[in-house]
């Protein structure tokens, strides 16, 4: 429990500061933020369900297809993303 408030605090620190430090490139890229707010959310949950959080408090979260879509929608915005500045830069 405590490894997963630490990495909760490490994980929500290090966008915090990557995007108070790129400012400018989020505010010409905000689908790259919302992908990286939508990984750094799979990869805590990933972690808390290898930590058998979730069974413990009576939840089931490796099952179904939402951690798969939570995966999928941060891949997707960097791909919007990366099409969107090629074509401006083209």
């Amino acid at each position: 429990m405590i490894f997963m408030m630490f990495m909760g605090l490490a994980l929500a620190s290090a966008l915090f500061i990557v995007v108070l430090r790129q400012r400018q490139f989020f505010k010409r890229h905000p689908l790259i933020l919302t992908g990286a707010f939508f990984l750094t959310a799979f990869i805590f949950l990933r972690a808390a369900i290898f930590n058998h959080l979730d069974s413990a408090a009576g939840m089931n979260m490796g099952e179904g297809k939402w951690m798969a879509s939570l995966e999928l929608i941060g891949i997707g915005c960097f791909i919007v993303a990366s099409l969107r500045a090629a074509k401006t830069r083209s």
